[in-house]
């Protein structure tokens, strides 16, 4: 008989929304196409302020199918209540939530929550309402990328009291793990994020495939303009490594540094070689994979970091900073990391280009697709579930 498994959302993703509970409606698919019987519960916390679908009836559930899942959803408007305020009413909403699913599905195997502080809430109040010591088995996955070493604040230890009292706690990279044990004291499994790796395939006609006329090399680095990915310390390096070259440079993302950034690309003198695209959808992002010899990001700090895999399902080779997630996939195979000075980000993105042609891009979407396929993470999710 196959597990029932609740898994529990941020919320549903929309037009205005599209990643807003991204990693758990993905998580969820790909725990249905491994035969279990899955359903989405949604804990809604935003703001009353921002108007949506359900706010006129605040903590009623509604029944619906979101991506052919069967979703329960509640919405609640905690926003950003302090610690003490939320998980208790976090743990009220999510009890009603709960119990609406058992009614219309029954009793689930598992729950499974992403992220401490909507576990916060989740984890207590399903221990407190299993009948048995095995059922439902209470799993948390932590991805967030505010917690780093030394920057844990006091909400952070709040929230990890409740919620890392699940019978399996998760993180989605080695260097994650690391931090949970070193802050709290946790030892967690590592699972990682997976990653629609279908949609970012190698492309037939890549321009580094030896048919293909020769092309200026165009790099892409994917991410929020927001100063933990990185961008203007890329923008920098790229226009010193390349000044009389004719190498090409696409930035995909959107968010508060663009400007910054504009004034940078002009600033530096290769205002003709470098794109700010903007945000994509993912069949325009895909096409970007497919025109760029190499991916590059020097990011501060990842917990996993979903596009650099991305880019290896595409099968571009990966130029990365040690930034926690990647050190658990850069290998030689796929790529290389930069040092810690500009001089090393200069020198590493010369060596970077120099070599594309030496990576197979057969083998780094091999590797991709091996670990991060939905497949490959719900079988893992499946052995964990099991014991």
């Amino acid at each position: 008989m196959s597990a029932f498994v609740v898994v529990v959302a941020r919320g549903v993703p929309d037009a205005s929304s599209p990643l807003l509970g991204r990693f758990e409606f993905d998580q969820a698919l790909a725990l249905q196409q491994a035969g279990c019987h899955v359903v989405v519960a949604v804990l809604d916390c935003r703001s009353p302020r921002r108007r949506r679908a359900g706010l006129l009836t605040p903590w009623r559930v509604r029944h619906s199918t979101f991506e052919g899942l069967p979703v329960a959803r509640i919405d609640i408007g905690l926003g950003s209540l302090p610690v003490r305020a939320f998980v208790p009413l976090l743990g009220r909403a999510w009890r009603r939530l709960y119990e609406a699913v058992v009614e219309h599905h029954g009793r689930p195997d598992v729950v499974h929550a992403h992220f401490t502080r909507w576990a916060a809430g989740v984890v207590p109040t399903t221990l407190r309402l299993r009948d048995g010591a095995d059922q439902p088995l209470v799993v948390v996955t932590e991805h967030s990328s505010r917690l780093r070493r030394g920057s844990v604040t006091s909400e952070d230890r709040a929230l990890a009291r409740h919620a890392y009292r699940a019978d399996r706690v998760l993180a989605v990279s080695s260097a994650l793990a690391e931090v949970l044990a070193a802050e709290f004291g946790v030892t967690a499994t590592v699972v990682p994020d997976l990653v629609d790796v279908d949609a970012f395939q190698p492309h037939p006609a890549h321009p580094t495939h030896p048919a293909q006329p020769a092309a200026p090399t165009r790099l892409l680095s994917v991410g929020n303009l927001i100063p933990r990915k990185g961008m203007d310390r890329l923008l920098r390096a790229f226009a010193a490594a390349f000044a009389t070259s004719d190498a090409e440079l696409v930035i995909v993302g959107q968010g508060p540094e663009r400007g910054h950034l504009e004034e940078l690309v002009t600033s530096s003198g290769v205002g003709d070689r470098v794109r700010l695209t903007g945000g994509l959808g993912r069949a325009e992002l895909a096409a970007e994979f497919a025109a760029a010899d190499g991916f590059v990001l020097f990011s501060e700090w990842e917990t996993f970091g979903v596009v650099y895999v991305e880019a290896m399902a595409a099968g571009l080779p990966v130029l990365a900073t040690h930034c926690g997630g990647p050190e658990d996939f850069v290998t030689d195979d796929v790529g290389m990391f930069t040092g810690t000075t500009p001089e090393d980000d200069v020198a590493a993105l010369k060596t970077f280009v120099s070599q594309l042609d030496t990576f197979d891009p057969a083998v780094i979407a091999a590797l991709a697709r091996v670990r991060y396929a939905p497949g490959a993470v719900a079988a893992r999710l499946l052995e964990i579930y099991r014991g």
